[in-house]
């Protein structure tokens, strides 16, 4: 058990980093998954961990995964050792999410369902975007679905690419071979539309049952992108419509490529009544100027110690405003939801958070040390309030 509080069940998946599902004993009614990176990685890897992580508390949209806290491993069960968890391992924790791969999905027997991935994906992308967010990693790998007869649900769940589009010009780091616009090849200032182009690469696996270049050496699949011409024929299974998108999307010239995932919606006749709430980006952190410097100057007065309420009207930004504050104050634990149980669980739950957190493991005076041991000694009390 992690941190005496995650019990891992299994490997999901491993890469740059492991996912496991696991179980929280606060949250006992549902499985979450907890992505766990190694204390031996380098600086590089640390702070795209810790980005995606800061990504995916910063977003809000229903076809990315939730990330709910973060965390140092800082106690670790015989049976995590085995799992190769270690202390000091940076984690975070995940909805989870129990999908299979689109690849999965037969859309020559439900040809309806294309429609309905191609709106969630243009919604994500559009909420993305107007973000002024790239995500430069759009792949099955990265798309989880769950399959009715006549609906699916995706997921969108790796965000270790994805950056600001205001921060990038050239040299990005490239994603897979199989889905890179030509202009990233061409060293050019890159915007929203190389997502458009993988968008693309991907419907036409979809439709075709393959890529549409048949080189699996890594420098032809890039020159296939830059100079072969794509053939595009009719399908049995997938009307005029979807072809005709994917010949837009698939444009070398990205002035006659699809210019936004939002004219997706216009060229299939997609229902923008069902995603058009969730375009509407609340990403951006502004208006709050005010509120956040009368916050810093609180906390940074070491003088004071009285408690300081945040309080406004339901969507007025005070969850917006506490996550910017626990981002810019590392040495802080922001606490957004409790157990629905008894208070001294509540409490307990609270404890363990501030114990556990990533500033405690700093223990220059031996405080931190203390506060575990004590932690580790009560926190199996039934504590009645």
């Amino acid at each position: 058990m992690i941190n005496g509080r995650f019990n891992l069940i299994k490997l999901l998946g491993e890469g740059r980093s492991k996912v496991f599902l696991c179980e929280d004993r606060f949250f006992p009614s549902q499985k979450y998954a907890v992505k766990v990176l190694s204390s031996h990685t380098n600086k590089e890897e640390e702070e795209t961990f810790y980005h995606e992580y800061t990504l995916l508390k910063i977003f809000s949209h229903p076809n990315i995964i939730k990330a709910y806290e973060s965390g140092t491993i800082l106690e670790v069960g015989a049976d995590d050792k085995a799992l190769g968890i270690a202390r000091g391992n940076r984690f975070f924790i995940l909805e989870y999410f129990d999908g299979q791969s689109l690849l999965d999905v037969d859309f020559n027997a439900h040809p309806t369902l294309l429609s309905k991935v191609i709106g969630q994906i243009g919604s994500f992308l559009s909420y993305l975007h107007l973000a002024k967010y790239l995500y430069l990693d759009l792949k099955f790998e990265n798309i989880l679905c769950i399959q009715s007869k006549n609906d699916i649900i995706i997921k969108i769940v790796d965000f270790g690419l994805t950056q600001r589009a205001d921060a990038l010009l050239q040299n990005i780091q490239r994603g897979t071979a199989y889905y890179i616009a030509p202009e990233i090849l061409q060293n050019k200032n890159i915007d929203h539309r190389v997502d458009l182009y993988a968008l693309g690469i991907l419907l036409y696996r979809i439709v075709y049952g393959k890529f549409p270049f048949t080189a699996v050496d890594e420098l032809k699949i890039y020159q296939s992108h830059l100079e072969e011409e794509f053939v595009f024929i009719d399908s049995k299974y997938f009307s005029s419509p979807v072809i005709k998108c994917i010949v837009k999307l698939l444009k070398k010239n990205r002035e006659e490529r699809t210019q936004s995932a939002l004219q997706l919606f216009y060229d299939l006749d997609l229902p923008l009544e069902n995603h058009y709430l969730d375009f509407v980006s609340s990403t951006q952190f502004i208006g709050r100027q005010s509120e956040s410097a009368v916050l810093a100057a609180y906390i940074e007065n070491k003088e004071r110690n009285d408690i300081l309420f945040l309080q406004g009207m339901q969507n007025s930004g005070k969850s917006s405003l506490a996550e910017k504050l626990s981002r810019d104050y590392q040495n802080s634990v922001l606490i957004s939801r409790v157990p629905s149980e008894s208070p001294g669980v509540i409490l307990q739950y609270i404890a363990s958070r501030i114990v556990f957190s990533s500033f405690m493991q700093n223990e220059e005076s031996g405080k931190a040390l203390e506060a575990l041991q004590m932690f580790k000694k009560e926190r199996d009390l039934n504590i009645e309030t």
